[in-house]
């Protein structure tokens, strides 16, 4: 037990060796309150198929601490122990959010979640917005395959009439429990749902207004493009911003004069999710030139979006516009990004610019050019830029991809 007292990375894998003796040492490292030891076992029982392991793993969930609980509830969940679902469901009193969040997550994994939806169903309103997410993907998909009911005028209310229950969420006051809602409702589909969610399109919340938005992407049809199309020149930049990146579920032969105007968007984040969505249009002609463009941008958020899809596409025609960005870049993430644009480009254009960067860069950049360097070379002149240089101006034999 030294071993997972100490941290050791190994203390799981040493553990596991033991054979017979697994649970019991496990059970000890559990109950010693020692974080280490028990974070260990938990990690170490999380392989174990036995039902002495799952008695172990609920004493864990009584832990002083949370990390100790979660590392349990992961390690439940990994052989779908289904056995622990009642300890599982205690857990939805947590007092640590994480903890809460975890059970909820693990819980969605257990065969018969249904059996606790009302639990679910009150975490939605919980303090804590992870859970609420948590417990709402898990309601949602508890609840998917419910046998269906008519109501009164004949219409199919799938998920045994949980769909009413969550679109009531819809009319309280509280965005969270909208907002909870909203996920459910997209996670579920169908026409009920759809027509749920785009009535919160003229919530008088922005947040509220924008996870509709957001929400309505997944549906993926043309009337979704028609519903948000208004949206993309909101006054409000969050909702813009969730309308632009709901056309990224849409085909970009419908979307490309909506993701272009984006690209001049006074918002960097919107301007940002324009260039990473330029990825779907390889052929377009102006696609490398807003893309181009973009790595002038002021913002570095702007500029990395723009290198990132640039690499993505890796179209020789872009070589040059990104080797004139990278002698001037100074933002250390953007020219990280322009480095493996550079290389997916034109791997042996890029060799001069990357022995340049070696001579010239320090810390993560110059670690990345070296790397380049080195894979796509199959040399090792080591890490001095003066064999590098060397290398290339003697350099006989074609480099390989």
């Amino acid at each position: 037990m030294a071993s997972l007292v100490s941290g050791d990375d190994s203390g799981p894998e040493k553990l596991l060796a033991l054979g017979a003796e697994r649970i019991p040492v496990a059970k000890r490292a559990i109950e010693s309150e020692n974080a280490a030891a028990a974070l260990g076992a938990c990690q170490a029982l999380a392989q174990v198929d036995d039902p002495a392991a799952t008695a172990v793993l609920i004493t864990a969930l009584s832990s002083n601490a949370p990390e100790v609980r979660i590392a349990a509830l992961d390690a439940i969940g990994a052989k779908r122990r289904t056995d622990a679902r009642a300890a599982v469901v205690g857990r939805f009193a947590d007092a640590d959010a994480g903890v809460r969040a975890a059970a909820c997550d693990v819980l969605a994994r257990l065969e018969q979640a249904s059996t606790a939806l009302e639990k679910l169903f009150a975490l939605l309103s919980d303090s804590d917005d992870a859970v609420r997410v948590t417990c709402g993907l898990a309601l949602a998909a508890a609840t998917k395959d419910l046998p269906s009911k008519s109501s009164e005028t004949g219409e199919q209310l799938a998920r045994g009439g949980w769909q009413d229950r969550v679109g009531a969420l819809l009319l309280e006051t509280q965005s969270a429990k909208k907002l909870a809602a909203l996920r459910i409702l997209s996670a579920w589909r169908g026409p009920v749902a759809y027509d749920l969610i785009r009535g919160r399109l003229s919530d008088p919340d922005l947040e509220v207004k924008g996870a509709a938005i957001a929400a309505l992407a997944p549906f993926g049809s043309l009337d979704v493009l028609r519903e948000i199309t208004p949206y993309l020149n909101d006054g409000d930049a969050g909702v813009r911003l969730e309308a632009v990146a709901a056309l990224g579920s849409l085909p970009i032969a419908d979307t490309r004069s909506a993701v272009l105007a984006a690209a001049t968007d006074a918002d960097p984040r919107i301007r940002a999710e324009s260039a990473t969505q330029l990825i779907r249009a390889p052929d377009e002609p102006e696609t490398p030139l807003r893309l181009g463009a973009m790595l002038r941008d002021e913002d570095p958020q702007v500029r990395f979006a723009a290198a990132f899809s640039i690499a993505r596409l890796a179209r020789q025609d872009a070589f040059e516009m990104v080797r004139s960005r990278l002698a001037i870049e100074t933002d250390e993430a953007v020219r990280l990004e322009l480095l493996d644009a550079l290389v997916a480009c034109g791997y042996r254009e890029a060799l001069g610019p990357l022995v340049e960067v070696l001579e010239t860069a320090q810390g993560p950049v110059r670690l990345r050019a070296l790397i380049h360097l080195r894979t796509r070379t199959k040399e090792d002149a080591g890490s001095s830029p003066k064999l590098w240089r060397e290398w290339l101006e003697k350099r006989a034999r074609p480099v390989t991809p």
